[in-house]
This record gives C-alpha cells, sequence and structure tokens, in this order.
C-alpha cells in the first residue's frame, strides 16, 4: 500500500506522464505483480521499467494491465524473452554495446507477432507457438552473448559497460564517481578478451 501510495503521489504531481522502475536488487524491495496491476489504471503513470528479471512476474503483469499500458523490460539477461511474451521493448545496458544486434533480434519478434494477426499483447500469452518461435530467436543472441554479459555484469553496474565503452574507444576514461570504482584489472582483461573474440573490438 506505501508504495501504491508512493507512485500516485509522484504521478499526481508531476507535469510529465510517470514510468514506474521495478528494481528490486537496487531497492530491496519489489513491486508486486498486483501493485503494478493497479498502478497500471492511474491516467499519468503510463508504463514499467521490469527489472527484477522475474519472468512469471512479467507474464502476470502483461496478462493483467491496462491495455494502454507499457512493459520495458529493464534486465538484459531476460529482457529479449519478456518482448517474447508481450512486452514493448527494453531499457538496456547492453544495447550500448550492442545496440544493432538487440535492435535485429526485437524486429525478428515483431515480424512473427505481425505474421500471427490475431496476437497482440492480451493473447501473446495464450500462443505458445508463437512464443516458442520468438524464443528460437532469442536463444542464439542469448547463446552468442551471454558471455560478455557475464562480463559486463561481474562488477555492479555501470562499471562493466563503463570499461567495455573505454575499450571501444567511445570514452577516455573508465573512471567512475565514488563509490564505484574502476572494473578490477583481472575482469577487465577478461571482458576485452571476450569482446575480441565477439569481434566487438
Amino acid at each position: 500500500r506505501g508504495l501504491i501510495q508512493h507512485f500516485k503521489l509522484i504521478a499526481e504531481n508531476s507535469p510529465w506522464p510517470v514510468i514506474v522502475y521495478n528494481v528490486p536488487s537496487r531497492t530491496s524491495q519489489g513491486l508486486t505483480s498486483e501493485s503494478i496491476i493497479h498502478l497500471s489504471h492511474h491516467p499519468n503513470i503510463i508504463g514499467i521499467k521490469e527489472a527484477s528479471g522475474n519472468l512469471e512476474l512479467g507474464k502476470d503483469v502483461i496478462k493483467q494491465v491496462a491495455s494502454d499500458f507499457i512493459i520495458l523490460s529493464g534486465d538484459d539477461y531476460t529482457g529479449l524473452e519478456l518482448c517474447t511474451m508481450g512486452a514493448c521493448g527494453i531499457i538496456s545496458v547492453v544495447s550500448h554495446v550492442l545496440g544493432k544486434q538487440i535492435k535485429e533480434v526485437l524486429k525478428n519478434i515483431k515480424q512473427l507477432s505481425l505474421n500471427n494477426k490475431s496476437v497482440d499483447k492480451k493473447t501473446a500469452l495464450k500462443n505458445s507457438l508463437l512464443i516458442q518461435q520468438s524464443k528460437k530467436v532469442v536463444k542464439p543472441f542469448m547463446n552468442q552473448y551471454k558471455d560478455f554479459l557475464d562480463c559486463v555484469y561481474s562488477e555492479s553496474n555501470p562499471i562493466g559497460i563503463k570499461m567495455a565503452l573505454k575499450l571501444m574507444g567511445v570514452f577516455k576514461s573508465a573512471e567512475l564517481r565514488a563509490p564505484l570504482m574502476m572494473m578490477e584489472k583481472e575482469k577487465s582483461e577478461k571482458l576485452k578478451k571476450t569482446m575480441q573474440t565477439l569481434g566487438l573490438l
């Protein structure tokens, strides 16, 4: 009840539409599916960045939220799979490096949905064939880039992605503001080798 009231107060006092952020790994308290469904009916709460990594919660939410509610994944490990279930897209960390690759997978998932005219986000969960086809699109991507994701997330975000972007020459330095510290040397070397193997450097 307290979290619902918190987000409602923000939404009622914000001049802009609100996207709720569910990230229990950072906040020590996750939103329940019931809370998200309830908040989805508020006129100034337009969506959620769902970063719990809990696909069961994602399924419940997609099935029951308001029809115009935007569901975006905020978890790189489960985000594409959540999109096969009806989520709209991803707010991604590794897309800073793998933007084109992720875009291609999302395009293929969307195309599968468009090819099946009867499927929208409310009925996608009931169409097991579509979900299985979509997972076949997601699986090769996850198999190919899982080691890269593991390296990026071997330390607290955004330590890994900043090092990756430094290795690519996007940033001159991988330093961060305290209390975050630059990626440990051993981990940054592993990240570099992984990126080289994948042709990212």
